[in-house]
């Protein structure tokens, strides 16, 4: 059978001594191995211990399925239950396994760690279609409704919390592998000054996240906004090193976003707001105002011009003696007298 996001939890804090084996898949490999240790701690308290623990490889058990009996029936010097971990598994394993999920012997539990498995997938379809005995736990990136549970757990261990626009920040900026995001988050919890138990919206911006990321986000926002400043931001980061291509590459996803959403909203005839809410992803939550403004300015046929004008830019940057950061520099130019205009923007740095 298939467990489902809301039973995962529970499970893995109190597994069912009924359930013989697992298979943990997905896109997700910091989650894969995150639930196979956890899973592992709940039956063995040290997981590398050689006479609780087998480790085995699906190249090896493939070879040699005796392996994999021999680790199920090994006896325990000090008792208690046996886990036999299998990495690398795929649907070549699913014969080998077919037999022990119909008729599991032994006492230990089997979990199988795999990659992305398709619905078509062997070796899913094995455990999912099982019964009570066998079941699938898969693991993708994390989005809001996991991640904020993880954010909570991991401050709460360090005895601390978040304001509401960090928490909001932090479920943005994390969520593509589960122990990468737990890595930042226990970093941030770190970084808290000791004697201030409240991770503010500064710290998680200092402390998660790429700097160069977020300053090519706000410069696209200011170029979308018709803002003369966005002559020194680009500047700036040209200093920094960041390549024009880079640039333009950056003002096209945010232009593509906005595009997204005019088109949205001409399709289901709907507000702006409700066009917005449908993106993924969705605007950084300090620019909604700003992005939401620019939806009702930039008409959709415009947004087409400037994303053929943002795609030869980068094309034209690739030739051979076309000089880049001024040919950019040109194009961003070209694109803040655009949205001078339609936000009726005066052309200073007020």
């Amino acid at each position: 059978m298939k467990l489902r996001p809301s039973q995962v939890r529970s499970f893995l804090r109190r597994p069912d001594p009924s359930v013989r084996a697992v298979l943990v898949y997905g896109s997700d490999n910091g989650q894969v191995r995150e639930v196979l240790n956890t899973l592992t701690a709940a039956i063995v308290v040290d997981h590398k211990d050689p006479f609780r623990v087998s480790e085995l490889t699906a190249a090896a058990v493939r070879t040699e399925p005796a392996l994999l009996a021999d680790a199920v029936t090994a006896l325990t010097l000090t008792g208690g239950r046996r886990v036999v971990r299998i990495h690398e598994a795929d649907d070549t394993l699913a014969n080998v396994l077919e037999s022990f999920v119909a008729i599991p012997y032994g006492d230990a539990l089997v979990i199988a760690a795999a990659a992305d498995l398709s619905k078509a997938s062997k070796l899913r379809r094995l455990f999912e279609g099982a019964d009570t005995s066998a079941l699938a736990i898969p693991c993708y990136p994390d989005e809001a409704q996991t991640l904020e549970p993880l954010i909570h757990d991991v401050l709460q261990q360090s005895g601390i919390r978040g304001e509401a626009a960090a928490l909001a920040y932090l479920v943005e900026r994390l969520g593509g592998d589960r122990l990468q995001s737990r890595r930042e988050l226990e970093k941030l919890a770190l970084y808290v000054e000791p004697d201030h138990n409240t991770v503010t919206l500064a710290d998680a911006m200092a402390c998660i996240g790429d700097s160069t990321e977020l300053t090519l986000n706000s410069l696209a926002v200011a170029v979308a906004d018709g803002e003369p400043r966005a002559a020194r931001m680009y500047e700036r980061l040209i200093l920094e090193g960041v390549t024009p291509v880079g640039m333009l590459r950056a003002l096209a996803r945010y232009f593509r976003q906005l595009h997204l959403a005019t088109g949205i909203m001409a399709r289901k005839h709907c507000s702006a707001e409700q066009a917005m809410a449908i993106l993924k992803p969705q605007p950084f939550f300090k620019i909604k105002e700003r992005f939401l403004a620019q939806i009702l300015a930039w008409p959709e046929s415009r947004l087409t011009e400037v994303l053929d004008l943002l795609l030869q830019a980068e094309m034209d940057c690739k030739v051979m003696g076309i000089p880049s950061q001024a040919l950019c520099s040109h194009t961003l130019l070209q694109l803040v007298q655009m949205g001078a205009a339609l936000l009726q923007r005066p052309d200073n740095d007020g």
